[in-house]
């Protein structure tokens, strides 16, 4: 009884306190690294199922949720479930354990040091406690009804998740484009489609970029693969990959850029697109592939990660990554 005092009374400071401050450090902490996605909820004949990842993100094992009484060291109170058993399964949720420092420092939270993503809305929701077997979101205006993360968007890649802070989309007569961002340090970035926003916030030269490009997908029905390394400051560019089963490589050549200017355009247009074609000081190099592959292509369903990190004149660095998914119709 004792216990269930204290908990409903730390739930009840949190509520009236904490929760920004809570918040707005699980936002940073949930945008500052990737996690392991732990598995996936089902719905089967109104019992939550857990389907539990390997490494691969494929499932290797089945419990119900709440199959037995919680314990201190079972506070989900899982039981292993029978998946020859299981009929009618229906996804709806990832489980992704976060251990946020916050949550770990604390002995009522530790516990529920998760996230549950639904999987047809993305919302993201943060676990804060349990109550005889029924689970607390967080909810920011105490209606019962849990309140997803402002500001927090989830994209699964592999059995990674991944958290960003801006999204945009667009649907073209060809292209459906999703792209999602997030940024910290001296250069902040703006994620809509409509054209690539970079600021400087110090207003100090740049002095160096790495420029990390990957691609994973099908071109043409074709598995395709690639990853793009640009170092501007060095004047190098190369590219591997694969494509229809054949490896390529190539290598390209540039003069050396000695500082970038922090106005919007010449910033977006820098980090977007130095390294593409025979300009910015082009000297030679062996790729035949050009870069706007997806313009040749009848169809192509792609994943590009592009990753950026600078450091300016100040010696202040910023990174940059930047997800879209592509899909060119026929």
């Amino acid at each position: 009884m004792r216990r269930y005092i204290k908990i409903v009374l730390f739930l009840f400071l949190f509520v009236l306190g904490a929760q920004a401050k809570y918040m707005d450090e699980l936002r940073s902490y949930l945008l500052s690294k990737d996690f392991s996605i732990s598995g996936e909820f089902f719905l089967s004949q109104d019992r939550w199922i857990f389907g539990y990842f390997d490494k691969y993100g494929q499932i290797v094992g089945y419990y119900q949720l709440m199959g037995t009484q919680p314990t201190t060291t079972n506070p989900f109170g899982w039981r292993e479930a029978n998946a020859s058993q299981l009929v009618q399964m229906q996804g709806v949720g990832y489980f992704i354990k976060i251990d946020f420092p916050f949550d770990m420092q604390n002995p009522y939270l530790k516990p529920y040091s998760w996230i549950y993503v639904d999987m047809q809305t993305k919302n993201v929701y943060k676990l804060i406690g349990a109550d005889k077997g029924i689970f607390k979101y967080y909810d920011r205006d105490l209606d019962g009804v849990p309140d997803p993360i402002d500001q927090i968007y989830f994209y699964r890649l592999s059995n990674k998740a991944k958290f960003f802070s801006c999204k945009d989309s667009v649907q073209t007569q060809k292209y459906d484009i999703l792209k999602l961002a997030k940024s910290s340090g001296s250069v902040q970035y703006d994620c809509g489609i409509g054209g690539d926003r970079f600021i400087e916030k110090n207003g100090s030269k740049l002095t160096d970029a790495i420029i990390d490009i990957q691609l994973d997908g099908k071109l043409n029905g074709k598995r395709f693969f690639a990853k793009i390394f640009k170092e501007p400051f060095k004047g190098l560019v190369t590219v591997e990959g694969l494509y229809g089963g054949r490896y390529m490589a190539c290598t390209k050549e540039y003069e050396p850029v000695q500082e970038v200017a922090v106005d919007k355009e010449a910033l977006s247009k820098f980090l977007m697109h130095w390294g593409e074609g025979k300009g910015d000081g082009y000297i030679s190099g062996n790729c035949v592939l050009e870069e706007r592959l997806l313009d040749r292509v009848q169809s192509a369903e792609l994943t590009i990660v592009t990753t950026i990190t600078t450091t300016n004149e100040a010696n202040n660095t910023a990174k940059i990554e930047i997800l879209e998914q592509m899909v060119k119709r026929p």
